[in-house]
């Protein structure tokens, strides 16, 4: 169950339906800094992770593939904005995670 970032914008997403203690999102699709466009189908979210992904929304969206389904687990948007799934993740945890795979050097980041 690997964790990846994607940092970019929000291009597109279905609505949010909500299950038990999640959102279920059909799709969401973001354009990363470099052009690339990412599709992500089967998003699941804690309610208050899923309400700052909006189309439009830049930042870094961290997720965690469960086989069929990816689990967005926190927000880190560029205006300041940010949601995480406390029961899953932290913002330190998800980057030291995220430079670790990435094989790139600390951020100096908390």
């Amino acid at each position: 169950m690997p964790i990846f970032m994607l940092n970019g914008m929000i291009t597109g997403q279905s609505a949010a339906v909500a299950r038990a203690d999640r959102l279920a999102i059909d799709y969401v699709e973001i354009r990363e800094r470099g052009g690339a466009s990412t599709r992500l189908n089967n998003v699941r979210a804690a309610p208050e992770v899923a309400s700052i992904l909006k189309v439009g929304a830049s930042g870094k969206f961290f997720f965690r593939d469960v086989g069929p389904t990816n689990r967005l687990l926190g927000i880190e948007r560029t205006d300041g904005v940010q949601a995480f799934d406390l029961q899953d993740a932290t913002v330190h945890a998800l980057h030291q995670y995220v430079e670790r795979a990435s094989g790139e050097g600390p951020t100096g980041r908390a």
